[in-house]
């Protein structure tokens, strides 16, 4: 809801952006530009893949990720590594995630401390 009403060179380009929500719960998505997934998720991804519009990000979904990360509808992966140990949290690779290879495509340290690591997906698995 924030971007909707977001003003700012950032916010007009979010908003001018097309954008897909995967939700069990949501009935409808407001936000313009926005295709709601209710079912059969890794199909509708694997076909707007397919289309070749452009990159396709996932943000804040463990669930989604791991559903995706299984059906090997990931190109590349990018990892953010914070100079913080917080001791606890969700765990994204736990066991439901199917063993796969990465190849290391950058290694970027930020002046914050941070680490962005980009990986090429293992397509062979």
């Amino acid at each position: 809801a924030y971007w909707q009403t977001a003003k700012g060179a950032v916010a007009d380009y979010m908003n001018s952006l097309p954008k897909v929500v995967c939700s069990r719960t949501l009935q409808t998505a407001s936000w313009n530009k926005t295709t709601l997934i209710k079912d059969n998720v890794a199909e509708e991804v694997a076909k707007l893949k397919q289309q070749g519009n452009g990159n396709m990000f996932v943000f804040g979904s463990a669930n989604l990720s791991k559903t995706l990360m299984n059906e090997r509808l990931f190109d590349e992966y990018r990892l953010g590594i914070a100079p913080v140990i917080h001791g606890r949290g969700r765990l994204l690779f736990n066991g439901e995630v199917k063993p796969q290879e990465l190849l290391l495509l950058e290694a970027r340290p930020l002046s914050t401390g941070c680490i962005i690591l980009r990986y090429q997906a293992d397509k062979l698995a």
